[in-house]
């Protein structure tokens, strides 16, 4: 009767084995499928992630970029502003010196002009005065040629 409990023990252990067996069998798909689930839910996060790390660093890139673009664009602007200062200076600089030129050029015809009419006067002066000592010698002359006749027949009438 011990062996026959013995094996009746023996039998509903190797069952007991049996349906633990596969009841860990069982599991273990389980945990694989669970596990296969979660390696995929994560390498689905790792491709989403690096997806969005990939799409932050172009946006960041395009807005440095964008950014640096615009710096550009300000330093051509202020390089031509420059430029057409320097070029508006360069313009008034030489108007100025034109204007310089002009006026001084101006100021000796007029200077020239001021002077040859001093001249013009000065003759016209000296002209009419050397006419006038003229007329004062002829009248001199004709005053000391009147005296002398005067004396002349003067000197017939007293002889």
């Amino acid at each position: 009767e011990g062996f026959v409990r013995l094996d009746a023990d023996v039998a509903r252990f190797r069952r007991e084995q049996v349906e633990n067996h596969a009841s860990v069998l069982v599991g273990i798909d389980d945990v694989r499928n669970r596990t296969m689930a979660q390696d995929a839910v994560i390498q689905a996060f790792k491709d989403d992630f690096r997806a969005a790390v990939e799409r932050e660093a172009r946006a960041d890139l395009v807005e440095k970029r964008k950014s640096s673009e615009a710096d550009l664009e300000v330093a051509l602007v202020k390089r031509s502003i420059e430029r057409l200062r320097w070029d508006e200076e360069q313009k008034t600089v030489k108007l100025r010196a034109e204007e310089q030129r002009s006026t001084e050029d101006h100021s000796s015809k007029l200077h020239e002009a001021r002077v040859a009419h001093e001249l013009a006067q000065k003759k016209a002066a000296d002209l009419e005065l050397l006419q006038e000592q003229e007329a004062s010698n002829i009248r001199q002359e004709e005053a000391r040629q009147a005296g002398e006749k005067e004396l002349l027949q003067l000197r017939l009438a007293s002889d």
